[in-house]
């Protein structure tokens, strides 16, 4: 289970194209191989200025979604994209927990 929060307008970039530069990059690179095998959940919870939500974020939370990432929808307030709650991530890695453990 990986759960990136909060995941930059940086950070999302780099995990849609592949970017595995320094330790973080290469442990999201290798979270999004075990995901594709199965093994492993990948979670993001985008956290940015509301500006910075452009389309090329949106390109890039698209290609994440499509190959299996799971996008948590940011909270909104004061023109920022701010982390959900702490009881809102709980209970995305709970499901998503339990949705692995049913796949294996």
């Amino acid at each position: 289970m990986y759960l990136v929060a909060p995941a930059t307008a940086a950070s999302i970039g780099r995990m849609a194209h592949g970017i595995a530069e320094g330790a973080v990059g290469a442990t999201l690179a290798c979270a999004i191989g075990r995901m594709e095998q199965g093994r492993a959940k990948v979670l993001v919870a985008p956290t940015m200025h509301g500006a910075m939500h452009n389309s090329i974020l949106v390109k890039a939370l698209r290609e994440l979604n499509d190959i299996g990432v799971r996008i948590i929808p940011p909270r909104d307030a004061y023109g920022k994209h701010n982390l959900p709650d702490d009881a809102a991530l709980v209970q995305e890695v709970c499901a998503a927990a339990v949705a692995l453990k049913a796949r294996r």
